[in-house]
């Protein structure tokens, strides 16, 4: 078997509390926080970037906050930045009961994002956005 074929276990990690990176534009600036990084199991960040091998990020609303896609872009464009996956990087934004969406870079610099009636449906999408590299 060759290494590419090679699955690479992964974990999902809490990082609430910790900063993602400020994306700016003009004199705009945004920041933010997550609650789950997805990283390789049993990685231990090296320095303080804790997003540096993240290849995914999990959002979770519950009571009556609401997900804006706003907040799920630039999310997704802080850990791109920060995560030696750069474009390659996935998000997760659940409420864990009705709502399921998978946000991800399509090509160079444009990112989509698709919600789920079926959470098993949004998982394996999340998966497999995770597994692409660019």
């Amino acid at each position: 078997m060759s290494c590419a074929s090679m699955t690479v276990p992964l974990e999902f990690v809490p990082v609430l509390g910790c900063k993602l990176r400020d994306v700016h534009k003009g004199k705009q600036r945004a920041c933010g926080q997550t609650d789950l990084r997805v990283a390789r199991r049993g990685w231990t960040p090296p320095t303080d970037n804790v997003f540096s091998e993240a290849r995914g990020l999990v959002e979770l609303k519950v009571g009556t906050d609401k997900f804006t896609e706003a907040q799920l872009h630039l999310e997704l464009v802080s850990v791109s930045l920060a995560s030696l996956f750069k474009q390659g990087v996935a998000l997760l934004a659940t409420d864990c009961l009705t709502r399921w969406g998978v946000w991800s870079f399509d090509r160079n610099n444009t990112i989509s994002g698709v919600w789920y009636l079926d959470s098993r449906a949004a998982i394996e999408d999340f998966k497999k956005k995770m597994g692409r590299r660019t």
